[in-house]
């Protein structure tokens, strides 16, 4: 769904894969703001780990994306009694 706009647009020895952009972003919402314990767990350095997560929470917020969102989040909201 996002793949192509967070995937590297250069093939460098060292550039981040999607996935493991969205696994560091996953991990970050997942466990709180303490971006070095993400660096560590994905030997990459804290200013990379804030990039990423800079670009991958960016692309989430595109109109497209969270209206392609909002039928799964109308619909776990109202099985949870949120409305």
């Amino acid at each position: 769904l996002i793949g192509n706009e967070i995937t590297p647009k250069v093939n460098r020895n060292n550039a981040i894969s999607a996935r493991q952009k969205i696994l560091i972003t996953l991990r970050y919402l997942a466990s709180g703001p303490i971006q070095l314990n993400d660096s560590d767990l994905h030997k990459v350095s804290q200013p990379t780990v804030s990039r990423v997560l800079t670009r991958v929470i960016d692309v989430l917020s595109t109109p497209d994306i969270r209206w392609l969102l909002t039928p799964y989040l109308a619909t776990q909201n109202a099985e949870e009694g949120y409305n």
